[in-house]
């Protein structure tokens, strides 16, 4: 069955390219690298997979549920769209700031972060391959 003309594509980010494991999250905050300006922190770690995958940790600073979850679209969107330029086999968990919560916009985001994960990626150090 052909999808209607007028419908949109629809654009997400794979299940595969998400980091959905406390463990994760705990390694990268204890062993990664990390960088922020006015809107966001950005930490980054290797890991032994092909992707870059994203992690958001959006607690309740930022304020409630709605804002929380718009804000954590955003990330995911400008992420989804600078994947292409990230190294493969790296993660990235995101932190929006509450201080700019309210006002930062998609470009805001997107900015942001290609700015923080360029001055990350010079500074990351690829992960060996599992030996078998």
């Amino acid at each position: 069955m052909d999808p209607m003309p007028d419908t949109p594509t629809r654009y997400t980010l794979p299940r595969e390219a998400r980091i959905r494991k406390r463990a994760d999250f705990d390694r990268i905050f204890r062993r990664g690298l990390s960088c922020s300006d006015r809107w966001l922190t950005v930490y980054a770690d290797g890991h032994e997979g092909s992707l870059a995958r994203l992690g958001i940790a959006a607690g309740r600073r930022l304020g409630n549920a709605p804002r929380r979850n718009r804000c954590k679209r955003l990330v995911r969107e400008a992420f989804r769209r600078l994947r292409p330029e990230l190294p493969p086999g790296t993660d990235w968990v995101v932190m929006p700031k509450a201080s700019g919560s309210r006002t930062a916009t998609f470009k805001d985001y997107l900015d942001s972060l290609s700015r923080l994960t360029r001055q990350l990626s010079r500074r990351l150090r690829p992960v060996p391959p599992a030996k078998d």
